[in-house]
């Protein structure tokens, strides 16, 4: 850069408060270290017609800006230790100094600085038109040092902040991208896993029936007489085989729901048989844990139109946890009624209860309260959320009341007006669940 020389002194020289106006106002929009420089120039010439001047800008972080005449920029390194000593120093103090600045013919050095933060120097070479600057000179470039000094500091954090900005933004995009390929690579594993346990369902379904049809057949006596020790153990093998076969009905059902291919399959049905059937399934696992199962129906209950099958599940489940999670107990209540329009279906138990603050998950996939893991480690946690996919899917609604240490209420209601069988209608046959 070549020495800038000063234009011939105007007729109308500035008072000291217009460049410093003027100076605030064009830093006000510089954007660049580059910009702020060249506005402080601007200043400098217009407050001391300085023969040359020159800004050295040293901000932390940012590569150094110098703008110097030629002779002075190719000896910055010896310039800026100078600037240093001689800004440690006092006004008269720099004095002795001037021999080593007077050979770059440097007459002032303005140290920029703004709150302990220092961002570089002013240099002006020897006034154009007089010995010496005047104080008032000195103070006017004082206060433009001060200005410099803040802005450039100002434009630094703006800068950091950008930096920031930007590489805050890189880092998102990278994590984004990585969380997409982990999902994708997710969803790839879910599918994979949902025809697995299909298959798997599928196969294991068939001789699991089997096994249970011969057994049942063994204890009803098909097969010649049994003694008591033999029934016990048959008994023990067909409830575990019956569990089994519902297990896997379950598994298969999340499947579907996964899938989309999970539905309601309307035909009239009885709902007070259903539920006497439900419970005569699991008699014997009531029995064996020494507990009473208490159905007494009270009224005729109309023929509903049901998917019996999917029903049936709901009921059972309802009444295996009740007897699961009801150590010490001796009685689980079952009641089926008509109400205000519907028909209501409750299983009651005296167990453990949900706590409060876990009962709004306890219809969700997968989830088990932690007094259920400890009660009945084996549980599968997707009883009750096919038990809301079912009652939602007979456009029922869901009933739950529960205190831990005192019990648990379960049941469902489903409306009799909608599910009333009629002459060539179904309420949306094969009817595909869309609940919460």
């Amino acid at each position: 850069m070549k020495m800038e020389q000063n234009h011939p002194k105007s007729s109308m020289t500035p008072t000291p408060a217009e460049p410093l106006v003027a100076l605030g106002s064009a830093l006000a929009i510089a954007t660049n270290f580059a910009e702020v420089v060249a506005e402080v120039r601007t200043a400098l010439r217009a407050v001391a017609q300085p023969a040359w001047c020159g800004v050295m800008v040293t901000v932390d972080g940012a590569p150094p800006l110098i703008d110097l005449p030629d002779e002075c920029a190719n000896s910055v390194d010896i310039l800026l230790p100078l600037c240093e000593e001689a800004t440690a120093r006092t006004m008269t103090a720099m004095l002795p100094k001037r021999h080593a600045l007077r050979r770059y013919d440097i007459a002032v050095v303005l140290r920029l600085v703004w709150q302990g933060n220092h961002c570089g120097y002013i240099v002006l070479g020897p006034p154009a038109e007089r010995a010496a600057y005047a104080t008032a000179q000195r103070a006017t470039l004082a206060m433009i040092a001060q200005q410099c000094a803040l802005t450039l500091m100002a434009q630094q954090c703006h800068n950091t902040t950008q930096q920031f900005q930007q590489q805050l933004t890189q880092a998102v995009d990278r994590a984004t991208r990585q969380l997409r390929a982990s999902n994708r690579r997710l969803r790839e594993l879910d599918a994979a896993k949902d025809e697995f346990v299909s298959m798997a369902s599928h196969q294991l379904r068939t001789p699991l029936t089997s096994v249970k049809g011969y057994i049942s057949m063994v204890l009803e006596g098909d097969a010649g007489e049994i003694n008591a020790t033999q029934r016990t153990f048959l008994t023990e093998a067909f409830t575990s085989s019956e569990r089994m076969v519902q297990l896997i009905g379950n598994f298969l059902n999340v499947s579907r729901i996964r899938t989309g291919n999970f539905t309601i399959d309307f035909h009239p049905g009885d709902v007070a048989a259903l539920v006497a059937q439900s419970i005569e399934s699991i008699q014997l696992i009531a029995e064996r844990h020494h507990l009473r199962v208490d159905y007494r129906p009270r009224e005729v209950i109309p023929p509903l139109l049901i998917d019996e099958n999917k029903l049936r599940q709901v009921i059972v489940n309802y009444i295996d946890n009740a007897i699961y999670y009801s150590p010490g107990a001796d009685v689980i209540t079952v009641r089926l009624y008509t109400k205000d329009g519907w028909v209501v279906c409750t299983v009651q138990d005296h167990g453990i209860g949900v706590p409060q603050g876990e009962q709004r998950k306890i219809f969700t996939k997968f989830f088990r309260a932690h007094n259920a893991q400890l009660q009945r480690p084996d549980g599968t946690g997707i009883g009750l959320f096919l038990a809301k996919k079912i009652v939602l899917g007979h456009h029922g609604e869901l009933i739950f009341h529960s205190r831990e240490g005192q019990g648990s209420t379960f049941g469902f209601r489903l409306p009799i007006d909608r599910l009333t069988p009629r002459q060539g209608t179904l309420p949306n046959e094969n009817h595909s669940p869309r609940g919460k």
